[in-house]
């Protein structure tokens, strides 16, 4: 099946875990990070797992993504799971688009459209559009990847201290890290984050 990169149409209206949940959890003050700097953070770690380049495979807050297929025989395999809704386009190698008719389903592999005949002539494609993701809210998402967002930003936190001699850090309830060395730090916080994201991966390779 011959097709090209998905490409991102509408990102995640917010990110799985809040401002708010790492200041109560990981006890940040906003006179010592603000709530911009947070955002930072929640969306460099969030980046790790979510869409086309995480290592998840899926996307985790609902988003549109685009995808060409340049084969004229399907059916037409999505990239994501969870996908909620899908619509497409035959397009010519001129760039005229019309309606395709498509139906969305899914088997033991993951979702796929199947289309009836090909709709335009040689060098053309057909253009998918579909939106996927666990939901709208960070609640949606299940809670093993938000602990794992969460202790990749504690992570960068701590990488960001003034002294850089912290060797440990508590999670509220959750979690309790201590290291001797950044390494040790980075290689603990690696094998737990995977330990918790393993089930959720396509094919759980991890």
């Amino acid at each position: 099946m011959q097709k090209r990169p998905p490409i991102l149409v509408t990102k995640p209206a917010v990110l799985p875990v809040t401002v708010e949940t790492v200041r109560e959890v990981c006890r940040v003050e906003e006179a010592d990070v603000s709530d911009a700097r947070l955002k930072d953070l929640i969306a460099v770690a969030t980046a790790e797992f979510d869409g086309y380049g995480g290592m998840l495979g899926r996307a985790l807050i609902r988003q549109t993504w685009r995808q060409d297929f340049l084969s004229r025989y399907g059916p037409y395999r999505l990239p994501f799971p969870d996908v909620s809704s899908a619509a497409a386009v035959w397009r010519s190698s001129a760039g005229v688009e019309t309606i395709a008719p498509v139906a969305l389903d899914e088997d033991v592999i993951g979702p796929f459209v199947t289309a009836t005949g090909w709709g335009v002539g040689f060098g053309g494609s057909l253009r998918v559009t579909f939106a996927a993701g666990y939901g709208e809210e960070p609640k949606d998402v299940p809670a093993p990847i938000r602990e794992a967002i969460l202790k990749r930003v504690g992570q960068q936190l701590l990488e960001g201290s003034d002294d850089g001699q912290v060797r440990s850090f508590q999670v509220e309830g959750g979690f309790t890290e201590a290291f001797n060395s950044p390494e040790q730090r980075q290689a603990e916080v690696d094998r737990s984050v995977r330990a918790l994201v393993k089930p959720y991966r396509r094919g759980n390779l991890l």
